[in-house]
């Protein structure tokens, strides 16, 4: 097999300054000209990306310290690829809906994820880290909503508290080992593990987790799209570089992929359902990572691939149903089938690919982590994940569209449901079609033709094969088996207009509760009487909260770092 694309890019150019250059040209230039000037800049990232070779690197000298911006090798380039398509797609799926803050704060947020991706030392890798950070918050305050506004917020606290947890560990480690290098840092001592639990934090590992089903259904229509392939998968691609064979990953992963499920099964709004299913999917992911083998990495890397271009094409699909009719809840959306056929034929070739139904993308990248982490004595992991499985087809393939496409039915909780499709709040434009079909053909391209895919891997996929008789067999029972769980609970699978809490409730209703009962507080009688005091902001119980959560989490991963 061949070890690359055979298209040839730009020679020598790494993409984060194409993006970086591109951010610039399109906050400075005119109006009509920046839809354009947004997918070209994406354009010539992926062909600076096609440009480089495994091997490549670039030194820097930086007052006697020997940096690394750009260390190309296979791992590094399989994510630099899939992050090429997904923002040339999610460029033009925006053109009409991306606003003057989305555009450059997008561009930077992906040049920080290759700067990421292609990091070859700790030192340029929290440079990037936390630039991420900040274009990714932009994307969330670009709604410019309430919801949108304390959203970011939460995960601006969130994500700097990870930052300054992997922090820490960078410069705990460079001080303990003297070299900062970027590769398997292993867990073996606190360093490793404060970075371990940066990585995890933007990885959505449960229980740290809720910023994502909280910041990423508050971003825009676009927005979403572009969080949902940079943010995790750049984290994906950290604990791959780092902390292959880890053990402890194999547990993580399996209870973010139960965890997921189970909570998008209970929520209403089908943007935060298709999140969740993101904190599931990522289970699979870190799952294989912590089995460490040849093929749980090639594994690990394809379901990212995978997932970025299925979830890419799910979430732009219900985006197009917010631009459409105004709403994401699952109780004000039926029928839409009829007004929105073409929409709906599109979400079901995501929501195939991500319940691994044969032809399609998930199919061939999915099953290879289970097999490895199957083939390496986890069984009982392994059969885990595939009750995971199942779940992610109830959710994603039966629930979300059956109510929000087929059915007319509606809650009667909800009476202000969108009952009349006929006229729309205003029509899906054309520039939304053309990206989604574009994703909808990657999508089977892949799942006919694997070896497009196995190709990019680290180990090329190794001898696996997708399509033998036991794994097309396997795929279409859990379909099948799915489906029968739908249909006898599909009553109560209608969804109700309620309002879920996860961890979160520890930072978000948590010290509002606290807040009355400190404000209570009052100092106690004595001869010099001392001024009553002040009432304490809810902010002040939130950062006490949340330091105790942090600390106290921080804690019980440093005792396992040390045992292990």
């Amino acid at each position: 097999m061949g070890r690359g694309p055979m298209l040839e890019g730009l020679p020598g150019v790494h993409p984060a300054l194409i993006l970086t250059l591109g951010a610039v040209a399109v906050a400075l230039s005119p109006r009509r000209s920046r839809p354009w000037l947004f997918v070209v800049a994406a354009a010539l990232a992926g062909l600076a990306t096609l440009g480089l070779t495994d091997g490549t690197t670039w030194n820097y000298d930086f007052y006697g310290v020997e940096l690394t911006p750009l260390r190309v090798d296979r791992l590094s380039l399989a994510f630099a690829y899939v992050f090429s398509i997904a923002l040339v797609a999610g460029g033009v799926f925006g053109m009409r809906t991306m606003g003057a803050l989305e555009r450059p704060s997008t561009l930077m947020y992906a040049a920080s994820a290759f700067g990421v991706v292609f990091a070859g030392d700790l030192v340029t890798l929290f440079f990037f880290w936390e630039l991420k950070v900040a274009g990714s918050a932009l994307l969330i305050f670009a709604r410019r909503s309430p919801a949108s506004a304390g959203a970011g917020m939460r995960y601006l606290f969130v994500s700097l508290a990870g930052g300054i947890v992997l922090l820490g560990g960078i410069g705990w480690w460079i001080t303990q080992t003297g070299s900062i290098t970027f590769g398997d840092l292993g867990l073996d001592g606190g360093a490793s593990a404060l970075i371990l639990v940066g990585f995890l934090i933007s990885a959505a590992a449960v229980p740290l987790h809720a910023w994502m089903p909280d910041a990423y259904p508050a971003s825009t229509v676009a927005g979403t799209v572009f969080l949902a392939a940079f943010t995790s998968k750049a984290a994906i691609y950290a604990l791959a570089r780092g902390f292959p064979g880890t053990n402890l990953l194999i547990w993580v992963g399996v209870v973010m992929a139960l965890w997921g499920v189970v909570f998008a099964l209970a929520v209403n709004d089908t943007r935060r359902m298709l999140v969740y299913s993101s904190v599931s999917q990522g289970g699979f992911m870190v799952a294989a990572i912590g089995v460490g083998s040849a093929l749980a990495i090639d594994g690990a890397v394809s379901h990212a691939f995978a997932h970025i271009v299925y979830k890419g094409l799910l979430l732009m699909a219900i985006g197009a149903v917010l631009w459409a009719t105004g709403h994401t809840r699952l109780t004000r959306l039926h029928g839409l089938g009829k007004v929105l056929p073409w929409v709906a034929v599109l979400y079901m070739v995501g929501a195939l690919s991500i319940g691994g139904i044969p032809l399609l993308s998930g199919f061939v990248a999915k099953e290879m982590s289970a097999l490895a982490i199957d083939d390496n004595g986890f069984g009982v992991a392994y059969w885990l994940l595939k009750l995971a499985s199942v779940g992610t087809l109830l959710v994603v393939v039966f629930r979300l569209p059956w109510f929000t496409f087929v059915t007319q039915r509606t809650t009667a909780a909800e009476h202000t449901s969108v009952a009349d499709h006929t006229a729309l709040r205003q029509r899906v434009p054309a520039s939304m079609y053309v990206a989604m079909v574009a994703l909808a053909c990657v999508n089977v391209v892949i799942g006919v033709w694997p070896n497009l895919l196995y190709r990019l891997l680290p180990n090329e996929g190794g001898s696996y094969e997708p399509f033998t008789a036991y794994r097309v067999t396997n795929s279409l029972a859990l379909a099948v088996g799915a489906l029968a769980a739908f249909w006898v609970g599909r009553r109560w699978l209608a969804g109700r207009p309620i309002s879920v809490r996860d961890t979160d409730w520890f930072y978000r209703d948590l010290p509002r509760r606290l807040a009355p009962t400190w404000n209570r507080i009052r100092m106690p009688d004595v001869a010099i009487r001392l001024p009553e005091l002040p009432r304490t902001p809810v902010w002040v119980s939130t950062l006490w909260v949340s330091g105790v959560v942090v600390v106290g989490v921080l804690v019980t991963l440093l005792a396992v770092g040390m045992l292990a």
